[in-house]
């Protein structure tokens, strides 16, 4: 058992420095000496995710919650696999199959809202961001999405609102300075839109949206 506990988190010490073909190996060698290692299982699933191999990972992991099935980062991790792989029904209901578990868990109320935005439901999706602001209130992440889905709702007044929260933040936040000019062009306020367009683009020189963007709010 001490040798898997080494082997263990000299594959996690690979895993967050980047090195995901080591940490891969790693993990396989567990899963060799001991096959239903679940933090191994959910871990090597976890690599196989971030190399952009989302089925192989959802089966990994789904075998993990199989092992051990209260595991809430297992399930949370599951639900990113699903969704980028466009299962988002099943990733809602694998969402809030955690949520039952963890209640207070802000990360999953932000993600069930990215699911539930990506089916077509922008009201479910804004009361999930909220819930977690409530829990977390100075995630510049979360005000950003909360600001997105009240941009899908045209409620162009309110996202202004939800991206100036997440610039106080998170200042240097590209993609939040763009979507804020783009609600504010959508309100005529053309000035303060291209001031954003401006502003994100010190940021994000080769960001694909800002240039057109800014191009079509001068030629309005």
């Amino acid at each position: 058992m001490s040798n898997i506990n080494q082997f263990l988190q000299t594959a996690i010490a690979h895993h967050r420095a980047g090195n995901l073909a080591q940490a891969e190996a790693g993990y396989r060698q567990i899963l060799q000496l001991q096959p239903n290692h679940a933090d191994a299982m959910h871990l090597l699933g976890l690599v196989a995710h971030q190399m952009g191999r989302h089925a192989q990972a959802a089966e990994l992991i789904a075998k993990a919650i199989r092992i051990a099935p209260r595991n809430v980062s297992y399930l949370n991790n599951l639900g990113l696999c699903l969704r980028a792989l466009g299962r988002l029904t099943e990733a809602v209901e694998n969402y809030r199959k955690a949520l039952r578990l963890a209640p207070n868990d802000p990360d999953l109320h932000n993600n069930l809202g990215n699911a539930l935005r990506d089916i077509g439901k922008p009201e479910e999706a804004a009361a999930c961001y909220r819930k977690a602001l409530g829990l977390e209130p100075r995630n510049a992440v979360t005000h950003y999405h909360l600001g997105n889905v009240l941009q899908d709702m045209n409620r162009h007044e309110d996202a202004v609102a939800s991206y100036r929260k997440a610039l106080q933040l998170d200042p240097s936040d590209a993609d939040a300075l763009n979507n804020l000019g783009n609600s504010l062009r959508e309100l005529g306020r053309t000035k303060e839109a291209v001031a954003c367009y401006h502003q994100a683009l010190q940021f994000a020189q080769n960001h694909p949206a800002i240039v057109p963007a800014l191009g079509n709010t001068l030629f309005e």
